[in-house]
């Protein structure tokens, strides 16, 4: 019998970057080729797979967060001589991006533009790709044989609204492989939690004169810079913000803020003690900052799952989802927090997802269940009562399905 093979290459509490791989009689695709900055190793768990990287035929992005995109040069590093496929948005970025940096180790020749809801064969596989709302770029992927459909969601947004009207016009899903960074916590709305949290404790820096540090990829989520925009705007005094001219998102011509935002050149030559103000700068001068002895009133956030690299030189007043109330803004020193800023899929938009697509079987993608793995569990048996609950861990990262006949 026919079968269908998904396994997750990026499982192990986040130790290996996200990908999935799908796998058919004739085609072999994976969806992202992640980096994750600092782990060991830092891109997808390759054992995983059932034929060598240079046997897949195409690698499926879903957007441009390097989670999900950084490790394509590592790909074609190790023999991989595919296709990269993109929605419209991505596509037109990475393109401009490939056009000026000469250390990327993707060739530029690689990449191929997809078009919103317009399917691509590969094989006996239809990849039809369709907006997710996570960033202004991101995709999820239907994958459809000739008689199973799979949807992958990547990253997938918490606005759920603009969405149900594509899920009603989807096939019969039978799997659903989706976004679980967010299902274990049982709040009402955690996204919205979290940029209160983030405008919150921002606010508080620059009213106690603090220069507020935000560590950024070269291209990042306009969702933090908009959050960024609100948060000086409620301070109701006058903010400077800048931003390191590397970072690709700025250029951008999409980008388009009446906000007006101050280009700086690296952080060599900046007076830190001239506050309040908020600075975008790379990951790596933020790493050179840290090292600074001298540095005061300096808060550093880090709105990804990655937390600056010299804990032992500064204090770490919170982690992830944790609690604002002690941070001392009256002492000096430089402090570093975590708030993970990103529109993720929450319980209750997750729930009108599922009853939307009625999946057959749903697979949650997660680096970490907070230890909310039964209370999970019981949420999802007493409000999700139509769709099989599977996990990747439970069968090594390896998913079978059989085709119906």
């Amino acid at each position: 019998m026919p079968v269908l093979e998904i396994r997750n290459l990026g499982i192990e509490s986040g130790r290996y970057a996200p990908s999935i791989y799908i796998g058919s009689k004739q085609a072999r695709l994976l969806i992202d080729f992640g980096k994750i900055s600092g782990n060991a190793p830092s891109v997808p768990n390759l054992n995983r797979l059932p034929c060598e990287l240079s046997e897949t035929d195409a690698i499926f992005i879903t957007h441009l967060h390097k989670d999900h995109f950084g490790g394509l040069g590592f790909a074609f590093s190790n023999d991989y001589h595919g296709e990269v496929y993109l929605g419209p948005e991505s596509y037109r970025i990475l393109s401009n991006w490939l056009g000026t940096k000469i250390k990327s180790g993707i060739p530029k020749s690689s990449l191929r533009e997809l078009k919103i809801m317009e399917g691509l064969c590969v094989g006996d596989l239809t990849i039809t790709p369709y907006s997710s709302n996570h960033t202004f770029d991101s995709v999820m992927y239907l994958i459809q044989s000739q008689k199973t459909n799979i949807l992958v969601t990547g990253d997938l947004g918490n606005e759920v609204g603009a969405l149900q009207h594509i899920w009603a016009s989807f096939p019969s899903i039978d799997c659903l492989v989706f976004d679980g960074t967010l299902a274990f916590l049982p709040t009402e709305d955690p996204t919205e939690t979290l940029e209160n949290e983030f405008v919150e404790v921002v606010s508080q820096a620059l009213r106690h004169m603090y220069t507020v540090v935000l560590p950024m990829q070269k291209i990042s989520s306009w969702k933090l810079i908009e959050l960024v925009i609100m948060t000086a705007e409620r301070c109701g005094f006058e903010i400077d913000i800048m931003y390191d001219q590397s970072l690709e998102i700025f250029s951008s011509p999409l980008f388009n803020l009446d906000t007006e935002m101050v280009p700086m050149k690296g952080t060599e030559g900046i007076d830190w003690f001239q506050n309040p103000r908020i600075c975008f700068v790379p990951v790596w001068e933020a790493d050179k900052l840290l090292k600074s002895n001298s540095l005061q009133r300096t808060l550093f956030v880090y709105t990804t799952y990655v937390v600056g690299r010299n804990k032992n030189r500064v204090e770490e007043i919170i982690g992830t989802f944790g609690s604002l109330e002690n941070i001392d803004f009256y002492n000096p020193a430089p402090k570093v927090i975590q708030i993970p800023i990103s529109n993720h899929i929450g319980r209750i938009s997750m729930e009108r997802l599922l009853e939307t697509l009625k999946p057959k079987t749903a697979i949650p993608v997660f680096s970490t269940h907070h230890g909310r793995l039964q209370e999970f569990k019981k949420w999802w048996s007493e409000h999700i009562q139509y769709t099989e609950l599977f996990f990747f861990e439970d069968s090594e990262g390896i998913v079978v399905l059989e085709e119906n006949t």
